[in-house]
């Protein structure tokens, strides 16, 4: 399925409560799998960002029963650090120009489907012609719903951008995370100053 963009429309004086905002855009049920959608602010001008923080949080980033939170944060966590340090942004105490944060959830979910049975040959013992029986039958799929929603913050306050996966996993593979967390951040727009092609040379 296509990757949904979607442009924000943005009032300098609103401010939006993140944290509820993606809790939303992470628990969408949608009947696709793998989908990306994206949001962002057209008139922001992205170049401007060079320094960022994570965003104080109100509640937890991390929703999965089952699953060690504390681990998955540190990972989801680190692996953004990463990809925004691999662009040229640094991280700053201070006052950043930019916040960032994220929500994971995983949801335990069953669906019941139906299936081919193995067809089977009704032999006749009599001068009735012979057939094949087939049909179907009900069996239950279980699956882990998997979202992750990163967004970006002005301000701590005005939010510029922000993307999200849903993807539905078989409960014993392992989590996608480095390859959620690249797929999504590789969808930022470029920030920070251009590169002087005198200087690369």
């Amino acid at each position: 399925m296509p990757d949904m963009i979607r442009r924000i429309s943005v009032d300098p004086a609103f401010s939006v409560f993140v944290a509820a905002t993606l809790t939303v855009l992470a628990t969408l049920t949608t009947s696709c799998t793998s989908t990306l959608a994206v949001d962002v602010d057209e008139h922001e001008d992205f170049s401007q960002y060079r320094t960022w923080d994570w965003m104080p949080q109100l509640r937890s980033r991390v929703l999965a029963p089952g699953e060690n939170l504390p681990a998955l944060d540190l990972r989801v966590a680190d692996l953004i650090e990463e990809h925004l340090e691999s662009r040229g942004l640094k991280r700053s105490d201070a006052p950043a120009d930019f916040y960032v944060t994220y929500h994971l959830t995983i949801q335990q979910k069953s669906e019941r489907v139906e299936q081919p049975m193995a067809s089977y040959l009704l032999s006749s013992y009599s001068s009735a012609p012979s057939y094949w029986v087939g049909g179907t039958e009900s069996v239950e799929r279980r699956f882990d719903d998997f979202r992750l929603a990163i967004a970006i913050t002005r301000g701590g306050s005005r939010m510029t951008w922000q993307a999200s996966i849903e993807d539905r996993l078989n409960p014993a593979d392992d989590l996608p995370l480095e390859k959620t967390v690249a797929r999504i951040l590789d969808r930022l727009p470029t920030l920070g100053p251009p590169v002087d092609s005198t200087e690369a040379r």
